[in-house]
């Protein structure tokens, strides 16, 4: 999901800069957090959302911030220091709505624990709000078409991150394209949704799907 961070101190503002501590987290973790997708960082971007946005919480400008980088959810991460400690403000934004995420406010080991922390709370929410049932599995025959070995290790490690993806088992292997039984729980169309927020392209075909890295 498109990631927005902003951090508020008594001393300085981030926002769009490398210099957000948890943007350059992120930036320097790229592989291990995939699930957020962080903005250009660039001058272009500080001009279409500003901190008084953020602060007075402009749906409409976070939306057109959104539909700039193509994305339906979009994570508000605020970040306000009060007495040597951070507070987190996590808000999910879809469809001019933006909804409050309540998350650990305990003191975190590592910037780790707390994005899995906001992944984790962030998935519930929308696992929530779209109705997904745990208790039934479904299954689909999907083929992974890729160009080498480390896109495919990528492409597996995108489908292994999607939470209600219960388990992937190898079918058979041929050149250039491995097909797999994927069982997941929810609908497809759920399902489906959850690959193109993830970066993958996808062609369906009855009961078989193709899917490619974007």
């Amino acid at each position: 999901m498109l990631t927005i961070i902003y951090e508020n101190n008594k001393i300085y503002r981030n926002l769009f800069s490398e210099n957000n501590l948890y943007y350059k987290y992120l930036l320097n973790n790229k592989s291990d957090n995939t699930f957020f997708r962080l903005p250009n960082l660039d001058v272009n971007d500080r001009y279409i959302l500003t901190f008084k946005d953020i602060e007075n919480k402009n749906i409409n400008k976070l939306n057109n911030f959104s539909k700039k980088y193509s994305f339906k959810y979009t994570i508000l991460i605020i970040v306000k220091q009060e007495q040597d400690t951070p507070i987190y403000e996590v808000y999910l934004l879809e469809n001019n709505n933006l909804k409050k995420i309540n998350i650990d406010q305990n003191k975190y080991n590592d910037l780790k624990d707390l994005f899995l922390n906001i992944k984790y709370q962030v998935v519930n929410q929308w696992k929530i709000k779209n109705k997904i049932q745990n208790n039934q599995i479904n299954k689909i025959n999907c083929s992974i078409k890729f160009f080498n070995l480390n896109e495919l290790k990528y492409t597996k490690k995108i489908l292994k991150e999607i939470s209600i993806i219960e388990k992937i088992i190898l079918k058979n292997i041929s050149y250039n394209i491995n097909n797999y039984d994927v069982y997941f729980y929810g609908d497809r169309n759920t399902l489906f949704q959850l690959f193109e927020l993830n970066n993958l392209i996808l062609k369906i075909n009855n009961n078989s799907c193709n899917i490619y890295l974007k």
